[in-house]
């Protein structure tokens, strides 16, 4: 049985409504994205090369309007194998000037990328959206702690009812990273963790 499977199992299990498929398969992509977009976490860390395809340059526009998997840029690194460019490239400003060299910008899902030197490729790396559909599905999260995707699901099936006050009862366990025991703690101190090599 695959991962999306047993998700939708153990939802339909608790609200006892086999019938709401189109419901149940949609409140697993949203509890999915919901965890997923509770902060920046390592483990949703991927990356990309990006080469031009006219030579080295000064600036790189790319448009990642068709890639639903990037979430949001951590990093771009000049990827030069003569060696001339060591610049380090810091996220920009949304004001940084034109003339200054060296920085990289993400908005509206377009990178813009400005250096002093010419470079051809690049190596990006960014936070991914996991893969939320019933036949193309990975998360982590789901894997390591599906009682949250299943619970909150559930929740939002309950929601759909009109149980309100079960359905608020489940999203309070979500909680924040502050809040010990909650759902969003949890994933925090794993990522910590994780970068204390723990």
């Amino acid at each position: 049985m695959s991962q999306f499977e047993q998700l939708f199992t153990d939802v339909v299990t608790r609200t006892k409504r086999p019938t709401m498929v189109a419901e149940t398969e949609q409140a697993i992509r949203f509890a999915t994205l919901q965890l997923h977009h509770s902060a920046f976490f390592t483990n949703d860390l991927a990356s990309i090369r990006l080469v031009a395809t006219s030579g080295a340059r000064l600036d790189f526009d790319v448009d990642f309007a068709t890639n639903a998997a990037v979430r949001d840029i951590y990093s771009v690194t000049p990827d030069d194998p003569t060696g001339k460019c060591v610049c380090a490239l810091k996220l920009a400003s949304v004001d940084c000037k034109i003339q200054d060299a060296n920085w990289y910008k993400y908005t509206g899902k377009k990178l813009q990328i400005r250096t002093a030197s010419p470079v051809s490729a690049f190596v990006v790396q960014y936070f991914s959206n996991p893969l939320i559909e019933r036949h193309n599905y990975n998360s982590w999260i789901a894997s390591k702690y599906p009682y949250m995707v299943v619970d909150l699901a559930y929740a939002r099936v309950c929601a759909d009812l009109g149980l309100a006050e079960e359905a608020q009862r489940i999203y309070s366990l979500l909680g924040n990273n502050r809040a010990p025991n909650t759902y969003i703690h949890v994933l925090h101190a794993e990522q910590e963790n994780a970068r204390a090599g723990k």
